[in-house]
């Protein structure tokens, strides 16, 4: 239970003020040393000579000394929105429409100090927001002032553009060209954004340097699966540097972000809340001993249980639609002259010494991924390969690659496949590879290995394979695409992925001749497209990606045609709902990523996904054969209210190679057999280790549910700040302007300038607007921004206490909780609330409740008169007060605050004018 410190002995508490740290209660005096428990929830020794005494509410109650109104509402006010601003983030400068479950994924981080989460969000549910508002409301009340955000290396430029375009928060990428000895760069710089695959290499003591510099009070790790340990083949580098930074206490707060936190090793889950909180797991318990206190470190939303305020679900349903086709016989003839040059090719290969053969599968593997996408594709490849066989074959020197190099890329992109748990941090390296490299290192491979022939009779074999290609007059699988695009609305915009160039070039080619050039746009990591027109004419176009998709967003091309370069980082769901995959990834998690661009919150339709699938082909029975498997395993969480989209992404999470592997090894088999063989060799797909993985994810983590928590999420907004600007400007004597289109103008107290650095004397044209768009980010004010901290802060340490209020039918008490116990000198946020009312009819109303409350009494009203409540005298106040004090305590157990031994002091009164 809490008591309020002012009534736990028999006189009252001195409050004092202090020229740095500001109000809070003296609780012990040795000679001219004052112990002082601050309201920002800090102990600290301070000369008495350094602080200056002030009023006590509870005493000027009783005692019936009444302050201007305008001054004692701006305080309350105040300490009001700071209140709600620490515990959910809602007053941040988010240019965005802020969801219930955002503010409840930041008020479960802020709810505590240092914190210490792993965020597990589906992919859509806005992760940049959630992290924007965590770090506007610690930076914006200096909680945190030194932050290290670590991303994957593409991206970096994206998470420093949103959080500057969306929250106005300033940052630094990190280069390791700056980071030299001497240069001081991890001091130098307070809140820094760098690649963790970059970061994670220890070069020209790199490391050394970070266990140097300045503790950070919070670090970011997105994708935080890359932070992965495995019993055999230990941790990766970024997961021991972020154990050496923590061991040498280098991070106080950590917050992980990744979509599949579980990776089909409890060992390795348990190694990152290990991370979070070494006093409760360690990697040796069993998960049944973890799920009990997963709710306290790891939050997983879900598409099917996020919702709007009112409670209406945010997400669309996905409607996946498979369309089958056949070969052509000229290309059903080159499809089985080229599996058979696979498959001679393996058996080749079988006699080569490890590294050659290695090599050798190597390139086998490429042109079944190449066929896989397209004939155009792969025909290119083999092409390319044997000009240059045939280019060594005349005596013309040609570097040899870098095999190991390739190869690692390769890995590293998920077309190989990993080859053990040793090559863990070679499978996580995917986004440390450049777009550019993405996109075009399949494509370029077979061409590039050409030092080794993968056949006896290559050159012939290639001859023959380039013979049959130029047979195929027309592709079935565009032809498929073309009359499913016949079928749509003609103004239907449409999302096209592939994986390869050359298939891209191939889908503009074809849309281009049937709906013009201005009808389509397109992105890869290249930002440029070669193809042959049909004069033979070779063609280059260049295309950046944002500007593509700009284009795309506001309807000026119909379609967009993009590789992977564009399955990440960018929403396309404001005016399209129709996706299409014309070739399938080896890697099935890249479907969710594809489908995220346009299932996001926003989407006001269903969206439709598009796929096409040739039975008679190892990969289009692989697929089905996956889907079919998904189905299965989803069936058994009936009962759990989740989406399959959902579901599907834990599960492949979970065993992220699984597919990759069985695409390779399939080859071999034949069709008949193949439904056994993906059993086998898919067990663990739905095996009893990912499904209690995805249960546990599913059924013990923290999430939000509307029926639940949605009473306890704030219904106010930026807006509900200017109340409390124009009642503090006119506490002090000025006023605040406001235009025809509500931009507002004010000159800034001399009390407030005083306060902070960076508060001008003057500012024209600002707002509380988040969807604002016509103006500049800067002018929007919220919680961060100088000149509205430096307001709150004069209002909350103003002296005056008590007024009277004639709109008010009941007295209005408002109460700071905190927490009287602290450990480390750190304390979680102080929590407002106010009690209302009289008698027994008294109501508990929470800090963004009473922000309310006290927007409607003041707004509008004319600068009120200094007054007494001359029919209330001291001894009732007393008497009242106690009940108040009494209903808090009373309420605090279904608060649910995050104290200890929660202790409360009054702040102020408003009461009627007659008592």
């Amino acid at each position: 239970m809490g008591r309020s410190p002012e009534s736990s002995s028999n006189r009252m508490t001195t409050r004092v003020d202090h020229q740095r740290y500001g109000q809070g209660s003296v609780l012990q005096r040795q000679g001219d040393v004052l112990l002082v428990d601050f309201d920002d929830g800090q102990l600290r020794r301070v000369l008495e000579t350094e602080t200056s005494e002030v009023s006590s509410a509870t005493a000027d109650l009783i005692a019936g000394r009444w302050a201007e109104p305008d001054r004692v509402a701006a305080k309350l006010l105040a300490h009001a929105i700071v209140s709600t601003s620490a515990r959910w983030g809602v007053f941040s400068r988010s240019r965005v429409r802020l969801l219930p479950h955002q503010l409840w994924v930041a008020h479960r981080v802020l709810a505590r100090w240092p914190s210490r989460w792993l965020v597990a969000d589906d992919v859509g549910l806005g992760k940049t927001i959630e992290a924007g508002l965590i770090l506007s409301a610690l930076l914006g009340r200096k909680r945190v002032r030194r932050l290290l955000i670590l991303t994957p290396a593409s991206l970096v430029e994206q998470w420093q553009d949103r959080l500057r375009s969306m929250f106005d928060l300033r940052s630094a990428i990190y280069t390791p060209d700056v980071d030299r000895p001497g240069a001081d760069y991890w001091n130098t710089h307070n809140v820094v954004i760098a690649s963790l695959h970059t970061i994670r290499h220890n070069r020209r003591d790199r490391w050394d340097r970070l266990l140097e510099a300045e503790p950070w009070d919070l670090v970011v790790v997105d994708e935080a699966h890359h932070l992965h340990d495995s019993e055999r083949g230990g941790p990766t580098l970024a997961l021991q540097l972020l154990r050496q930074m923590d061991q040498h206490r280098r991070i106080d707060g950590l917050l992980l972000f990744t979509g599949t936190p579980h990776r089909g090793k409890d060992f390795a889950f348990l190694g990152l809340l290990q991370l979070l909180d070494p006093a409760t797991f360690d990697q040796v318990m069993t998960m049944e001993e973890a799920l009990p206190f997963l709710h306290r470190c790891v939050i997983r939303n879900n598409k099917a249980l996020v919702t709007d305020m009112r409670g209406q679900p945010l997400f669309r349903r996905v409607h996946v639609h498979t369309h089958t086709y056949a070969y052509s016989p000229a290309e059903q003839e080159f499809y089985d002259k080229l599996t058979e040059f696979v498959l001679s090719g393996q058996a080749f290969a079988a006699s080569m010494q490890t590294g050659s053969q290695r090599t050798a599968m190597l390139v086998l593997i490429t042109l079944q991924k190449l066929a896989a996408s397209s004939i155009a594709a792969v025909s290119s490849a083999l092409r390319n390969r044997l000009k240059r066989l045939k280019a060594i074959a005349g005596g013309q020197r040609i570097d040899q690659p870098d095999v190991d190099r390739l190869w690692t890329e390769l890995v590293q992109n998920g077309h190989a496949g990993g080859k053990s748990d040793a090559d863990t941090d070679a499978n996580d390296d995917i986004e440390a590879i450049t777009d550019r490299s993405r996109d075009r290192l399949v494509e370029e491979i077979a061409a590039l290995m050409d030092w080794l022939q993968v056949s006896e009779r290559e050159v012939p074999a290639l001859e023959a394979l380039l013979a049959l290609a130029g047979c195929v007059i027309q592709e079935t699988r565009l032809d498929q695409m073309r009359a499913l695009l016949e079928s749509l609305p003609a103004d239907e915009s449409v999302l096209i992925f592939t994986e390869y160039t050359t298939t891209q070039a191939l889908i503009l080619t074809a849309l281009e001749a049937r709906h013009g050039t201005a009808s389509v746009a397109f992105i890869n990591g290249d930002g440029r497209l070669i193809w042959r027109a049909a004069d033979g004419d070779q063609q280059t176009r260049s295309s950046q990606r944002d500007a593509a998709a700009t284009a795309f967003r506001e309807g000026r091309v119909r379609f967009l045609v993009s590789t992977e370069a564009g399955a990440e980082g960018i929403d396309l769901q404001d005016r399209c709902h129709t996706l299409i995959h014309y070739d399938l990834p080896w890697n099935p998690m890249r479907l969710h990523q594809r489908v995220g661009r346009l299932n996001r919150i926003g989407q006001t339709h269903d969206v439709d996904v598009h796929l096409f699938l040739n039975p008679t082909t190892v990969e289009g029975r692989v697929w089905s054969c996956l889907q079919e498997k998904l189905d299965r395993v989803a069936a058994t969480f009936r009962g759990i209210q989740a989406h399959p989209e959902d579901i599907h992404s834990l599960v492949l999470g979970a065993v992220p190679n699984v597919v990759t592997s069985m695409n390779r090894a399939a080859a071999t088999q034949s069709l008949p057999d193949l439904g056994a063989f993906f059993e086998a060799e898919t067990s663990k797909l739905g095996g009893q280790e990912v499904v209690t993985a995805v249960r546990a994810l599913l059924g013990h983590t923290a999430r939000f549910d509307f029926g639940v928590d949605a009473p306890s999420i704030p219904t106010v907004d930026l807006p509900a700040l200017q109340p409390f600007l124009q009642i503090a400007l006119r506490a002090a004597g000025h006023r605040l302007r406001s235009d025809a289109t509500g931009l507002l103008s004010f000159v800034v107290p001399a009390g407030w300038r005083n306060r902070g650095y960076f508060v001008r004397d003057r500012y024209e044209r600002v707002h509380f607007q988040r969807d604002r768009q016509d103006d500049a980010a800067h002018r929007l004010l919220g919680s961060g921004v100088p000149v509205v901290e430096a307001a709150l802060a004069d209002a909350c340490t103003g002296s005056d206490n008590v007024a009277t209020l004639a709109r008010l039918r009941a007295p209005l008490a408002v109460f700071a909780v905190s927490d009287g116990v602290q450990t480390d000198g750190l304390a979680a946020p102080v929590s407002v609330f106010s009690v209302e009312g009289r008698e027994s009819e008294v109501s508990v109303l929470h800090d963004w409740q009473l922000v309310a409350r006290l927007n409607e009494l003041v707004t509008g009203l004319n600068t009120p008169q200094l007054e007494s409540a001359t029919d209330w005298s001291g001894e009732r106040r007393a008497a009242w007060l106690a009940r108040a004090s009494a209903a808090l305590e009373a309420a605090l157990p279904g608060l649910e605050l995050p104290y200890q031994r929660p202790v409360f002091r009054l702040v102020g009164v408003l009461v009627p004018a007659g008592g």
